[in-house]
């Protein structure tokens, strides 16, 4: 028995080590995956940029008519990780860390 698919991924888009192996690495870069490739099942949920902040800091965020589950939070175009609805509220359950030169961290220092 062999496994050709998993989650969303088929062998037919997989990469053998040997031909890894013969990239230089922005050839190797340009292959990877965005971070929230593996959550592509869960719904997506964007955030206003006067929510990131609370968000990021693990705060509850009031959604009203957003559905109890689990989502991919965004906002301004890039992941923040994963989110929790319960009862109208939303809070980060995981959250990518985010890089140093992000905006968020620019606001911070200001």
């Amino acid at each position: 028995m062999r496994r050709t698919a998993t989650g969303g991924f088929d062998i037919a888009e997989a990469h053998t080590l040997d031909r890894l192996a013969a990239l230089d690495d922005a050839e190797r870069d340009a292959l990877l995956l965005p971070t929230d490739a593996l959550l592509s099942g869960l719904p997506e949920l964007q955030l206003t940029a006067s929510e990131e902040l609370p968000f990021r800091q693990g705060q509850q965020i009031g959604r009203h008519g957003v559905v109890d589950g689990a989502y991919r939070a965004y906002a301004g175009g890039s992941f923040l990780g994963v989110a929790t609805a319960i009862d109208g509220s939303v809070r980060a359950k995981r959250l990518v860390a985010a890089h140093p030169s992000a905006r968020l961290c620019d606001s911070l220092e200001s």
